[in-house]
């Protein structure tokens, strides 16, 4: 136990100057906010263990969306690439402030250091054959044939311009799943639309949207055809939509939540 503890503060060290579903600052995170990103990931960690699982979709409440009617912001996947070795997220991350991302793959312990708006992971475990194809693409190249480094939060899911972090995983797991024809972006999309997948509906308001447009680099409405920025509700690739399509897949999919009290009690 105290290997494993010590693995999770190790891989604090390297934390990526990146951000997905929450606000971007350059404050480091305080001593709590640590302590509660290593104690989720090591919570996890152990739930992951117990699964039986070898990969699952891991998801975190990076900021608050309950606005819009979302819980989870941001979407990955964890794996281990050999039985009893340590659990690895990877998945897509904006660049702070900017409108860039790119790939990364990193701890559990990591995954939660941002000082997200809830230390809570929903975790989704798909059936070992999908388990296998999944962990199979993802330890490959191909990662690289559906992800694009323009990044827009609110990007078209329809759209190969821009990309957002769930959309990138939702992708991949066509470029994964589906049959030989699928391998980039286009394909990719036109394969989950004949298995039916249904974007997330967002809502954004005209006073919101203004301000986005003026003061975030990250989020952008021109991806979206004029009609659907007049209307104010946009389609985009969310966690929960992607967790949905999931289940639609692979109905044998395994759910659960993992998450800290609030406050954490300090132990002595």
């Amino acid at each position: 136990m105290r290997a494993a503890r010590l693995l999770f503060i190790l891989t604090l060290l390297a934390a990526p100057a990146a951000h997905a579903g929450r606000g971007c600052t350059e404050v480091a995170p305080s001593p709590e906010a640590a302590r509660k990103a290593l104690t989720l990931g090591l919570r996890v960690q152990e739930w992951l263990d117990a699964s039986g699982a070898r990969l699952a979709l891991i998801a975190r409440v990076g900021s608050d969306l309950s606005a819009h009617g979302l819980r989870y912001s941001h979407t990955g996947y964890v794996w281990r690439t050999a039985p009893g070795g340590p659990w690895r997220v990877r998945h897509l991350l904006n660049h702070c402030g900017t409108a860039t991302a790119g790939l990364y793959e990193e701890g559990l312990g990591n995954f939660f250091s941002d000082t997200p708006f809830r230390y809570e992971a929903l975790l989704a475990v798909p059936a070992p054959a999908l388990q296998q194809q999944l962990a199979r693409e993802l330890g490959g190249p191909h990662v690289l044939d559906v992800f694009e480094p323009t990044y827009n939060m609110l990007a078209n899911p329809w759209g190969t311009h821009m990309q957002n972090s769930n959309q990138w995983l939702l992708e991949f797991t066509a470029l994964a799943l589906a049959e030989p024809g699928v391998s980039d972006r286009r394909s990719a999309q036109a394969w989950l639309a004949a298995q039916g997948y249904v974007p997330g509906d967002i809502r954004v308001s005209a006073a919101e949207r203004l301000g986005a447009t003026l003061m975030a680099a990250n989020i952008s409405f021109t991806d979206h055809p004029l009609a659907t920025r007049l209307g104010g509700h946009y389609p985009a690739v969310t966690a929960e939509s992607v967790v949905d399509f999931l289940a639609h897949l692979d109905p044998s999919l395994r759910r659960g939540v993992v998450a800290l009290p609030d406050p954490l009690p300090v132990k002595n």
